[in-house]
């Protein structure tokens, strides 16, 4: 099975390897060819823009069709200017390579190529004296080229990148304009009668009108008239007629392309014939073939009309409020069950004084004697029906020896009294069982509850808080990792409510690159520092995350002694660093020692753990542990929890404790405890953590550990911390484990000692 996905991935990477070659290939003839045309004036600046605006091994490719343009189309005294300007963008593209702020700054490309193209072009005409009229077109050329490198940076990218189904509107209209001025060259040709550039644009305002309606056709077909008028004004009745065919037309596509382009036909070559234009209807016939045979994969790859997106910042303030509000929900249900609850407890038998009241009343309610026993001997009666409370609570039911005297002597319905008081007093046991299990059941519901509106609120603070991404960085990302060679799918720059960085890359591979050299990279790019990524896999696809690198960094320590001979630990511990660059150690200790206890440590960390690593809050981590703590089993069950919260770029550190040990601070020969009085979690409901924040400094040690490690008091184990904290973490841990050992004896408890300490990075 691992030979054959090993199998596949290499076919998949061969065949992302050649499509990499057939797209440098199509850049080096689509820059080639367009080297040969020439805008009015005979202006040719494509090859110059196209080498200085392209990314990474594109631009060897860009220069490569460009040199050869320039060498087969035209004269090689008129080309010598431009192909010079060509080598000094390229020797420029070079020169930036290590400086990504400027190798992705469109405005800095844009005026170094029109500088380059004018001082060359400015140069020759000088040089050959070829008047003020030529100097004048060097300047258009020279103000061309930057105008087009400028578009060309942002639409070409794009194009490079595949993701044309996202395009914002700046690379929208680089395409559009880029496309209208290649159409502009394109016009310019003759081939037996034959204009390439109208048999073209018949074609893209079909399928414009196909894919996106009416209105989209019209405002192509405007656009590409003013581009056919620019080539040659003898084109613009053909531009015209050939706008207001494909406009019409496009309100039949919804029935098919072969209507469509019957109707473009009629029209076309109606409104040809009127303006005495013949010679355009065979080209607009050709026009419309082409988009007839148009395959439906290459029409699909235009994309159709898009709901309007609401925008991030939008999007996320409204999911923030839909979370709240599902929180408040549950917040509602949760006090629905407890109402309903208190309720459903009044009713009923609650006591043994309704036990007899009831029997009272339907026994005695008919009874001739019900006036001298309930009000004369009121009080004889009493006394002798409370003899039935202990016989009951002994044996669960009364039989008629057990009857007192007084009943057996003078009433007449004593059998029925007997009877009747067995049957409310074993109403009144089920009621009482019951009670006990609706009271556990809604005691967990309740946790559960609150533990799940509590992560929803804090879902939607997150919302809240974190800013939407920034645009303008996305976009230089991107531009960055396209030239590196990278074609990631999305791409995030984010900065959260600490103004810290965060790069997210969603592909369907790893990086190509060495992920420290793509981190020196985006340093470089966006000034701040940042670490390697961290690559996430999922199905089929990759997540990256680049980070701002932390100020601090936690070195950690821990020793395990178990209880006696005992196989297991009935102690937890574990740690991690999530992506906002906050250190956990999470410690927990379950009930006694041994297997039982090992089960209710373990499920505890591990459950708080998933909870954190997923970003949910502390708060409701110990709402759902303590949940499930309580039904896990039938009988008690619970276990401590010591969580330290580091955050290792301000050193600011939080700890939260439900029943654990105390902990100790040490600093500069100084050592503090820090200790809690709450409970277990798995006790009762509604526990809550013990919080205490600390602002650590570099070399700051932080000693977390279980009750077997107090083996006397808090004294003796600030002494030996004082002692010994100056040692490496792990050699601290085993020091004070061991010496608690001494001090404990055997069998003694489970011994856990953690130590972290707070370094710079270096």
């Amino acid at each position: 099975m691992k030979g054959l996905l090993k199998q596949k991935r290499e076919e998949w990477l061969s065949r992302q390897e050649l499509l990499s070659w057939l797209r440098l290939g199509g850049c080096f003839v689509t820059v080639m060819l367009s080297c040969g045309i020439r805008l009015p004036g005979g202006l040719s600046p494509f090859g110059t823009a196209a080498t200085m605006a392209l990314p990474g091994n594109y631009t060897l490719a860009a220069f490569g069709g460009a040199m050869a343009g320039y060498a087969v189309f035209g004269s090689f005294e008129e080309n010598l200017a431009r192909m010079v300007a060509l080598i000094c963008a390229l020797g420029l593209k070079l020169l930036v390579m290590d400086l990504p702020r400027l190798r992705q700054s469109s405005p800095f490309l844009s005026t170094a190529a029109a500088l380059l193209m004018g001082g060359c072009l400015t140069a020759r005409s000088l040089l050959l004296d070829l008047g003020n009229l030529d100097l004048l077109f060097c300047l258009g050329e020279a103000v061309l080229c930057g105008a087009l490198c400028y578009f060309a940076f942002h639409g070409g990218r794009a194009l490079v990148c595949g993701k044309l189904e996202k395009l914002d509107p700046l690379c929208r209209m680089s395409l559009l304009l880029l496309g209208l001025t290649a159409l502009t060259g394109i016009c310019q040709l003759e081939v037996m009668l034959l204009n390439p550039g109208r048999i073209l644009v018949g074609a893209i305002l079909l399928a414009t009108g196909h894919r996106r309606g009416h209105q989209a056709a019209l405002t192509a077909g405007v656009c590409c008239a003013t581009a056919m008028t620019l080539s040659n004004p003898d084109l613009a009745v053909s531009g015209a007629i050939l706008a207001a065919a494909s406009f019409w037309a496009a309100h039949l596509a919804p029935t098919g392309r072969v209507r469509q382009g019957l109707l473009f036909l009629l029209i076309g070559m109606a409104g040809s014939l009127i303006t005495g234009e013949p010679v355009a209807i065979l080209d607009e016939l050709l026009g419309a073939a082409f988009f007839l045979l148009l395959p439906d994969r290459l029409l699909e790859l235009l994309p159709k009309p898009m709901s309007r997106i609401l925008p991030q910042s939008d999007e996320g303030a409204r999911m923030a409020a839909r979370l709240r509000f599902s929180a408040e929900t549950l917040d509602d249900i949760r006090r629905a069950v407890e109402a309903v609850s208190k309720k459903l407890y009044t009713s009923g038998i609650c006591n043994m004084e309704q036990v007899y009241d009831r029997t009272a009343e339907r026994v005695c309610r008919r009874c001739g004697l019900r006036l001298f026993c309930w009000e004369t001997a009121y009080s004889q009666t009493m006394d002798a029906i409370q003899r039935f409370t202990p016989v009951l609570k002994q044996k669960g039911f009364a039989e008629k020896a057990d009857m007192p005297a007084y009943f057996t002597g003078k009433c007449p319905r004593a059998d029925e009294l007997l009877q009747t008081v067995n049957s409310y007093y074993q109403e009144y046991l089920s009621r009482e069982a019951a009670s006990r299990k609706v009271m556990e059941a809604k005691q967990v519901a309740s946790e559960q509850l609150e533990g799940v509106a509590r992560m929803l609120t804090e879902l939607g603070e997150e919302f809240v808080n974190c800013r939407s991404a920034d645009p303008a960085l996305t976009r230089q990302v991107e531009n960055l990792l396209t030239e590196i060679g990278e074609r990631p799918q999305a791409v995030w720059c984010v900065l959260d409510k600490n103004q810290r960085m965060q790069v997210e890359l969603s592909q369907q591979t790893p990086l190509k690159n060495d992920g420290a050299a793509v981190a020196a990279q985006l340093s470089l790019l966006l000034e701040r520092g940042f670490a390697p990524p961290c690559t996430i896999t999922a199905g089929d696809g990759v997540r990256i995350c680049f980070y701002e690198k932390a100020r601090y960094r936690m070195e950690l320590g821990a020793c395990q002694l178990n209880a006696g001979d005992a196989p297991m630990s009935g102690d937890c511990w574990d740690s991690f660093t999530d992506s906002k660059g906050f250190f956990h150690l999470v410690l927990s200790d379950g009930m006694g020692s041994g297997g039982r206890a090992a089960v209710d440590a373990i499920m505890t960390c591990s459950f708080v753990m998933k909870l954190c690593k997923a970003g949910f809050g502390f708060d409701a981590a110990l709402r759902l542990i303590n949940s499930a703590l309580l039904c896990k089993a039938g009988d008690e069950t619970l276990a401590t929890l010591d969580i330290a919260c580091v955050d290792l770029y301000t050193g600011r550190m939080e700890l939260l404790k439900a029943g654990a040990a105390a902990s100790f601070l040490w600093r500069n020969g100084r050592t503090v405890m820090v200790g809690g009085s709450s409970l277990p979690a798995g006790i009762l409901q509604g526990i809550q953590y013990d919080r205490h924040t600390v602002r650590l400094q570099p070399g700051d040690v932080v000693i977390l550990l279980t009750d077997g490690a107090m083996a006397v008091n808090d004294s003796w184990m600030r002494e030996e911390i004082s002692l010994c904290a100056q040692g490496e973490p792990e050699a601290v841990a085993r020091r004070l484990a061991e010496a608690a050992r001494r001090q404990n004896g055997l069998p003694g408890d489970d011994i856990t000692v953690t130590v972290m300490r707070l370094c710079p990075v270096d």
